[in-house]
């Protein structure tokens, strides 16, 4: 948590740079054994605004439409349909996988912090993002076995196959670009 924490002290100062405003609260690991989270440093009304995230940060399947013209372009140009009609969680995946391992630079953010002065660097905040997760999705088949729940294997088990299925749909549209690229 150390680690990643120190991480998030980038993240933080990006997220100032490029005006995300957020009152009354900070990234923070608490208390021992825990996980980094948003923690109140003050008291918070109902309806109160923690965080505002310019619309041009945030990463969307739906709109605008230039992030995802960016990924069509980068990694599904010869069937961009591929990209167009995967559900909401494996476009999403494929857009923080691109600007993960492939290029930072967000092209369609504008305002700043990127190679030309009009796109942003997505680095800070990919940086920040948890790599290690436990969750039974992620456990070894010994491991979800020794819960001795069939009904959660079972969930996991098919969990599994429709990400693999969907997956493999994506990377036989795009071949070259995308398996090579992303994981």
């Amino acid at each position: 948590t150390s680690s990643r924490l120190k991480r998030t002290t980038a993240f933080t100062n990006w997220s100032k740079e490029n005006d995300i405003k957020y009152a009354g609260v900070e990234v923070s690991s608490g208390e021992q054994n825990s996980g980094l989270g948003l923690y109140a440093t003050q008291s918070l009304a109902p309806n109160d605004i923690v965080i505002q995230v310019p619309t041009k940060l945030t990463l969307s399947v739906e709109s605008p439409t230039d992030y995802n013209t960016v990924m069509e372009r980068e990694l599904f140009e010869t069937n961009p349909k591929a990209y167009r009609n995967a559900p909401w969680w494996a476009a999403l995946s494929i857009q923080l996988n691109y600007y993960d391992k492939i290029n930072p630079i967000n092209e369609a953010a504008g305002g700043g912090g990127g190679n030309d002065g009009n796109s942003v660097t997505m680095k800070p905040w990919m940086d920040s993002l948890p790599r290690v997760y436990d969750t039974p999705i992620h456990w070894s088949e010994s491991t979800l076995a020794e819960l001795q729940y069939r009904p959660m294997t079972e969930a996991v088990a098919l969990q599994r196959r429709l990400w693999k299925r969907q997956y493999d749909a994506l990377a036989a549209a795009s071949p070259t670009a995308f398996a090579s690229r992303v994981s």
